[in-house]
């Protein structure tokens, strides 16, 4: 609804500038027009707000949405006069709304300033969405061109010099104060709020400036003595635990890009199951992951995987990725365990700044989608699937590797690509009729997109199989954890069509993804648990492949077993004694990626 209400009063503003103003321009006209066109981009703005608990500080920030927006509008006026200042007001507003939309569909967050160090705008908004309907977007490119150029030749400038120095001082010193509070003095407000009670002008100006773990106020907790307080409780309550008699275990960690169980989707009949090779390891030794992402933000959960360190203290304005590209002495990750460390992707190396923090990380070796693709020209065979690299192609790379090196203490680190968003058609390509897995002879758009969602996940689960069998006949053990990132950034029709519910046809959280711990040579995992956070599977990764669990680790591990889940995520009150636990992680946590370093000790072996 909103969005058409942007797109309408964009066309209606288009027109009335095009059209009507050079007749019609007096002082109150203007004034009604400028007026009306703050209030729709503001209420645009700020419109979860309305759909969520309204508080006292949603009015302080749609107040403060109001102000910046008036502010541009003087400031844009009083530069490049009425007519082309307020065109100017409106393309910047409609576009950047629309573009902050279409990631919010995607990812279920708006756009936020690192998006654009990272590259994520425009891998969302131009490669997943806009690029394939290039033709349209050189069309609205020429139109935008035709539309200035008319402008040009009926422009009617009716301000005065004084009028429009007063304009622009107003809203440049309106804008620079309003900046000024949104950055300083309501910082602390800013960030322990939500995008929801923000809106999303706010929320992404304000993440211009974020303290990486600011929002529960932590930093002012932090202390020497405090560190040396905690690492003398958990030296004295752990010591360094023996977990078997080698280290010669090689461990394949497999994040499968956006791979959730399709028939969790209730109310959908299927033919067949789309993953009988995953529910089977699931069912036999694995569970589910409650991921702390939904639709997007890869690197956070994998991130957390990598390192044992929970998102769920970061500022959620904060990529766990950037953050390490900008802060490379952090480096603390499980890859420092194993003698040889190997990274595979079937993307971009550049993408999320991987190719700078996996190597800081610890990685000898960092295997990407360009790599890939030059092996092909060597009469190696690649294959695509879903718009991108198969996960045939990633577990066939993966196989190749492990079998390149005669390292045993090895740490494999996989990355899909096949699944990821967009699901449409065009993307994807288009559904034959056997790889429609609903039953039903008509299928509602929703039902369809979920079927080309769940033809990608069936091609996943097949190359599992062949990834299975082949690591069965290798002569060195091999443990495979693998686990879904987040659920799919399908369409929102989709999941209010079609809630997520388990077996018992219990309504649970789209952040509950499936997981498994895959042993060869007939040998089981005994460390497996139901239900396990990303950076419990850290845990499970250094338990499976070390012969030694450091002191940090099975701390983390206590935090699982000792506080519930949903409990951790702050939905429910904790016990003094959980909290405790809890903020001691969150302090660990910043000593080693803000602070001093104070507990590093708890990460030796």
């Amino acid at each position: 609804m909103f969005l058409v209400l942007v797109i309408l009063a964009m066309v209606l503003e288009i027109f009335y500038l095009l059209g009507f103003y050079k007749k019609y321009h007096l002082p109150r006209l203007r004034y009604i027009n400028e007026g009306i066109m703050i209030f729709v981009f503001s209420i645009c703005y700020v419109q979860f707000a309305f759909e969520h608990t309204f508080r006292l500080s949603s009015v302080i920030f749609i107040l403060v949405t109001i102000l910046l927006l008036t502010s541009l509008s003087f400031a844009l006026i009083g530069i490049f006069e009425y007519q082309f200042g307020m065109l100017i007001f409106t393309l910047v507003n409609a576009l950047t709304y629309i573009g902050s939309s279409i990631k919010m569909n995607t990812t279920g967050v708006p756009v936020m300033w690192m998006d654009f160090h990272s590259g994520l705008f425009w891998d969302v908004v131009w490669n997943m969405y806009l690029k394939q309907d290039y033709p349209y977007v050189i069309m609205v490119v020429i139109v935008l061109a035709g539309i200035l150029y008319l402008l040009y030749k009926r422009s009617a400038f009716v301000l005065n010099f004084q009028v429009r120095l007063r304009r622009t001082l107003l809203g440049v010193i309106g804008f620079s104060i309003i900046l000024l509070l949104v950055g300083k003095v309501f910082i602390n407000k800013v960030h322990s709020t939500t995008f929801n009670e923000q809106g999303s002008l706010v929320y992404f100006i304000s993440s211009k400036k974020v303290d990486v773990m600011s929002s529960s106020g932590i930093s002012g907790q932090y202390s020497k003595t405090k560190m040396e307080e905690i690492i003398q409780k958990y030296q004295k309550e752990f010591a360094v635990k023996k977990t078997s008699d080698n280290d010669n275990e090689t461990v394949i960690t497999i994040l499968s890009e956006s791979l959730a169980d399709p028939e969790s989707f209730s109310g959908v009949k299927w033919k067949e199951d789309p993953m009988p090779n995953f529910r089977k390891l699931q069912t036999e030794s694995g569970g589910h992951m409650q991921s702390t992402m939904f639709g997007g933000g890869t690197t956070n959960v994998e991130f957390s995987v990598l390192t044992g360190f929970s998102y769920t203290f970061f500022n959620q304005q904060i990529n766990a990725f950037d953050y390490l590209s900008q802060n490379p002495s952090r480096t603390q990750s499980i890859a420092q365990y194993k003698e040889e460390s190997i990274a595979v992707h079937t993307h971009l190396k550049s993408g999320y700044h991987r190719s700078t923090v996996l190597p800081n990380l610890g990685f000898s070796k960092f295997i990407g989608r360009e790599d890939i693709i030059k092996s092909e020209n060597s009469n190696k065979n690649v294959y695509y699937t879903e718009g991108y690299l198969s996960d045939y192609t990633l577990f066939s790379q993966i196989l190749d590797e492990i079998e390149g090196t005669s390292q045993t203490n090895l740490l494999v680190h996989g990355l899909s690509m096949q699944n990821h968003y967009p699901y449409t058609v065009e993307a994807k390509g288009s559904l034959a009729s056997k790889d429609i897995l609903i039953e039903g002879d008509h299928l509602n758009d929703e039902q369809k997109q979920l079927a080309l969602y769940a033809r990608g996940v069936k091609k996943t689960d097949e190359a599992l199989g062949m990834l299975i069998e082949n690591l069965e006949k290798m002569d060195r053990n091999v443990t495979v954890i693998m686990y879904g990132d987040h659920y799919p950034a399908l369409n929102g029709s989709v999941y209010e069509k079609y809630p997520i519910k388990d077996a018992n046809n219990k309504l649970i959280n789209d952040h509950s993804t499936p997981y498994f711990v895959w042993k060869n040579h007939n040998r089981k995992s005994e460390n497996v648990t139901g239900s396990v956070t990303p950076e419990g599977l850290s845990v499970l990764a250094m338990e499976e492949g070390n012969s030694e669990l450091p002191i940090f680790y099975q701390f983390v591990k206590k935090v699982e077993n000792s506080v519930d889940i949903k409990n951790y995520a702050g939905t429910k009150k904790l016990t003094k004694q959980q909290q405790e636990m809890v903020k001691d992680y969150e302090l660990i946590q910043y000593d080693m990626l803000v602070g001093n370093q104070y507990s590093k000790v708890l990460f030796k072996k």
